[in-house]
């Protein structure tokens, strides 16, 4: 602090800079991730995608898939493809679902989370109750 001189603090200027008008949504960044149990299919990886907006630039997850031991690693890319891969290895973390950019709230997460787990029941369910007709 001894070597700032600071009565030239009074003599400094205003910047006569021009700012630049920018997207918002392109500067504000946030990240989020919760735990994300064992889904009983793909199709729930695909629905969990589908319902977290495009303002979220990155979602990316592993878990274990149905009765599998081996976990799965997907991720939704910029442009809205879903890739699904398996996983070589335990996730040091565990199972969790991760999204990156603006709106990624843990809410938001498992909310989609949860919309994904009613709707495969509900699909399994209107399966298991469908009545077939005989020839």
């Amino acid at each position: 602090m001894d070597k700032i001189d600071v009565s030239l603090i009074p003599k400094l200027s205003p910047s006569k800079n021009n700012p630049q008008k920018f997207e918002h949504l392109k500067t504000h960044w946030s990240s989020c991730s919760t735990d994300l149990p064992s889904l009983p299919n793909s199709n729930c990886i695909y629905d969990i995608c589908n319902a977290l907006p495009k303002s979220i630039l990155r979602v990316k997850g592993c878990t274990q898939i149905g009765n599998e031991e081996e976990y799965t690693y997907f991720e939704r890319t910029p442009n809205g493809e879903v890739l699904i891969r398996p996983f070589n290895g335990v996730p040091v973390t565990g199972s969790k679902l991760l999204t990156i950019g603006p709106g990624s709230e843990p809410k938001l997460l498992e909310k989609a989370i949860k919309m994904s787990l009613l709707q495969q029941n509900k699909n399994e369910f209107k399966h298991a109750t469908t009545k077939y007709k005989p020839y």
